[in-house]
């Protein structure tokens, strides 16, 4: 994320040119005559943060963003009565009327739907990805620290910060050297089961362990032959 922000910085006055844009859409935002070209202009900037945050699982706006595109959201439909009338045509009925009058009234089902929503980002926002790339190296490798994977994680994370790898590569290379270390247990347990149906003379399920087995020699040969 520090690399792409960096190379942003270096493109000139488009950088400048995206920070007088939320500016912009902030002081919209401010004033009650112009809340929805605001909420509209920045929805489209809060998105574009909010995907390249998952694409990167960048933990420093993972979740205020993802919180910040249901904040538009709910202004958007908060104000939709303000542009609804671009899609049909404009009717004024006496229930139009009624919702009118009965609109100082505390919103307790949209308030409700607000903290519902909040929660759930926070508890999704820890679990959506097991393994983070995280803003240093260090807080990287306390996430694998006394854990099954510590050396696996740690040359991911080496990866990722020392040696500036991609994050899809670095990730693919961890998910590998990760099977390595199943593999044998699978083998293992493979080898007790095949052997045990091979001294017995069961045409039925022979065949199907026999299947199993070669798979699994094949995926360990063809993950030797990957770091080769």
């Amino acid at each position: 994320m520090g690399a792409y922000l960096e190379a942003l910085h270096h493109t000139g006055y488009y950088y400048t040119f995206i920070g007088v844009v939320q500016v912009l859409a902030a002081l919209l935002l401010l004033y009650h005559r112009t809340v929805m070209v605001g909420a509209l202009l920045y929805f489209s900037i809060i998105v574009n943060i909010w995907v390249l945050s998952l694409a990167v699982r960048f933990d420093g706006s993972l979740m205020s963003s993802t919180l910040m595109v249901f904040a538009n959201l709910y202004l958007i439909c908060w104000n939709y009565d303000r542009f609804k009338y671009l899609f049909s045509t404009p009717k004024v009925t006496v229930s139009d009327l009624t919702k009118t009058l009965n609109k100082n009234k505390f919103p307790l089902k949209f308030f409700s739907g607000v903290l519902f929503a909040i929660f759930l980002v926070f508890v999704v926002a820890f679990k959506v990805f097991d393994v983070r790339p995280r803003n240093t190296i260090e807080q990287c490798k306390s996430q694998f620290e006394n854990t099954e994977y510590e050396n696996e994680g740690f040359e991911f994370c080496n990866c990722v910060h020392s040696k500036g790898g991609p994050l899809k590569i670095c990730l693919d290379q961890y998910e590998i050297n990760i099977k390595k270390l199943s593999h044998p247990r699978n083998l293992k347990f493979l080898n007790l089961i095949f052997f045990s149906f091979t001294n017995k003379r069961d045409r039925i399920t022979k065949p199907f362990f026999i299947r199993i087995y070669t798979r699994e020699i094949d995926n360990v040969l063809s993950m030797n032959a990957y770091d080769m």
